[in-house]
């Protein structure tokens, strides 16, 4: 094997299965743009646990809304503590950009909108 190892590896791999699909042609804007961990994590269908929670949050905040007129004040009290907690959570996981205020019974319809 030469010092161009990889050059190797590719040269044996172009006479097992052939030359590589674009090989030899110049690489797309959108290969050269932007971050490539972004991309990559796109592509893999990653989704970092502070926006599952950002989307669970948001849900649970739509059904509070929801049920509210059905709900005791007990009730209602507790959803808005859980949920605060679960914001506290995804504070701390979360760009910090991207982080919320807690909700409270008076300003929950309000935020929503920071949610959606």
């Amino acid at each position: 094997m030469s010092r161009d190892w990889l050059g190797d590896l590719i040269k044996d791999f172009e006479k097992k299965e052939g030359p590589l699909k674009g090989s030899g042609k110049p690489l797309s804007d959108h290969v050269l743009k932007g971050d490539v961990l972004d991309r990559t994590i796109q592509h893999a269908n990653y989704r970092p646990e502070w926006l599952a929670l950002q989307h669970s949050i948001r849900d649970d905040i739509q059904q509070l809304i929801k049920n509210r007129p059905t709900l005791a004040r007990k009730e209602i009290q507790s959803k808005i503590e859980t949920l605060n907690k679960m914001i506290k959570k995804y504070n701390t996981l979360c760009p910090s950009p991207l982080q919320k205020m807690k909700i409270s019974e008076d300003t929950i319809e309000k935020q929503l909108s920071h949610w959606m």
